[in-house]
This record gives structure tokens, sequence and C-alpha cells, in this order.
């Protein structure tokens, strides 16, 4: 029961990530100005020359990302297999491993805050949490 609990937190967080990423692909591909309610950087993080990855805006990237990643909790919670199991938890920690090099370049390079760019990261690193707990679960 635990288990089913903890994937479907992942999924509305997925969800919300998925949001927020298109709300952001939306201003960036626009080219209008990010509203910032926490900090005062997102538009110079999503200006910065980390914001695009092979020519395709990282905020794009990211709601491709939590796309697939509903679809394959959804895939999941449907048919209950051992890989689609595998397939969820390994996006997860790829998400999350990204999300936490998302949040160095904001820190250490670019030395600005983007609050949706950090509520899409914290999403990321609790989904990876999360996945690396149904994982150790799971064995």
């Amino acid at each position: 029961m635990k288990k089913n609990i903890i994937i479907w937190i992942m999924l509305a967080l997925s969800i919300a990530g998925f949001i927020d990423a298109v709300y952001l692909s939306i201003k960036t591909i626009v080219g209008s100005p990010i509203t910032c309610y926490a900090f005062s950087g997102c538009d110079a993080v999503a200006q910065s020359k980390y914001s695009i990855l092979f020519g395709i805006p990282l905020s794009l990237l990211g709601a491709l990302f939590y796309a697939a990643t509903i679809v394959l909790i959804t895939y999941y919670l449907q048919h209950r297999t051992k890989r689609g199991f595998q397939q969820m938890t390994y996006v997860a920690i790829f998400g999350g491993l990204f999300s936490l090099y998302l949040f160095a370049l904001q820190a250490f390079v670019i030395g600005a805050w983007c609050f949706y760019c950090v509520v899409s990261d914290t999403i990321g690193v609790i989904n990876m949490a999360l996945a690396v707990y149904l994982m150790r679960v799971e064995k």
C-alpha cells in the first residue's frame, strides 16, 4: 500500500513539473520576460548559455522529460511489470541527477536562481529520492 502512495506522489509531482516546464517553455519560445516571485534571477538563468542543449531550450526538454515520466508511471500503474518499474525508477534517478547538475549550475556558474527552475529541480530530486527508496523496498 505504501508503495502505491509513493508512486502516486511521484505522478502528482511529475504533473506539477510538467506544468512548470511548459510555462517556462512558452515564456522562452515567445521571448517574454519570466516573472520571478521568490528570486530575481529568472531571466539571467533562462537567457544563459546553459539554458539551451543541442539547440533546444532546457525548459522544453524538461517538459518532454516530465511527459515521458508521466507516461512511464501511468504505464506501471496499469500493468505492474518489473520492466515498467525499472524504467520508471531509472528515469526518475536520471532526472534527479540532472536536476542536481542544474542546481549546481545556478549556484556556482550562473550565480543566479530561477524560481521555476528551482521548483522543477526540486521535483526531480524528490522523485529521485522516492525512486531510490522504492528500489530498496522492492529488493
